[in-house]
């Protein structure tokens, strides 16, 4: 082979052996990157960041994921708006059912304890979904992922609970005859107490609802999504 060069290429017998091994080396390597090509690999394959690789190799991943679990939280997101109407509404319910209980309780013409006990359960729950909307708003949402359970559970037992109530409340007053009026005495007003019993559950589902709906926002975050 070498002669052959040697007599295409005058030139080449001037080289010294070498000169000679070096290019044909060179001939039988792979094509070279460019410059830039080759700067961006070594700094790729630098000490220090292939150490930081070995000692944490799902970074990447994890920037990744991070990435695309804060945007599709930010999604879940209800506005500012709807959230202080949510808070205004709880708030709203709070009231009401505080007034029940005061004013079927106060007044001796109306006084009546089933009413004024309902009324108290609605103004309770409703608090506890206002009490909600405001952690999501203010608090450590790592911290309050774990309470909202409390919430779940809670809200889930007791609507169950006042479907049966108001199942019994509305059989009662059908099969007793009762009229809607008059109100006063805890044998009359089942009609009414039925409808706080619907109340109480109203409230009760919206806790059992936000907290859920928190949580799994909350978890989503957190979750590797593919």
């Amino acid at each position: 082979m070498m002669n052959l060069e040697s007599s295409a290429n005058p030139q080449a017998s001037a080289l010294s052996p070498k000169r000679e091994a070096e290019l044909h080396e060179l001939c039988n390597e792979k094509p070279v990157m460019p410059v830039a090509v080759i700067h961006v690999h070594n700094l790729y394959n630098s000490p220090e960041v292939m150490e930081q690789t070995l000692q944490n190799p799902a970074n990447d991943e994890k920037k990744y994921n991070s990435t695309v679990d804060t945007t599709t939280s930010t999604r879940m997101e209800p506005a500012p708006l709807f959230m202080k109407l949510r808070i205004g509404f709880a708030a709203t319910g709070v009231f009401v059912g505080l007034s029940i209980l005061l004013f079927f309780q106060a007044d001796p013409n109306l006084r009546n304890l089933h009413i004024a006990l309902w009324g108290l359960a609605s103004a309770f729950f409703a608090l506890m979904t206002m009490i909600v909307h405001i952690a999501h708003l203010k608090w450590n949402r790592d911290k309050w992922v774990h309470r909202l359970k409390l919430g779940i559970l809670l809200g889930f037992i007791v609507q169950t609970g006042c479907i049966v109530a108001f199942l019994t409340y509305i059989i009662l007053a059908a099969v007793q005859n009762q009229p809607l009026y008059p109100l006063d005495g805890n044998e009359r007003g089942y009609y009414v107490a039925a409808v706080w019993v619907f109340m109480t559950w109203k409230w009760s589902f919206a806790l059992f609802w936000y907290s859920r709906a928190y949580r799994k926002m909350y978890i989503t975050r957190y979750e590797t999504i593919p």
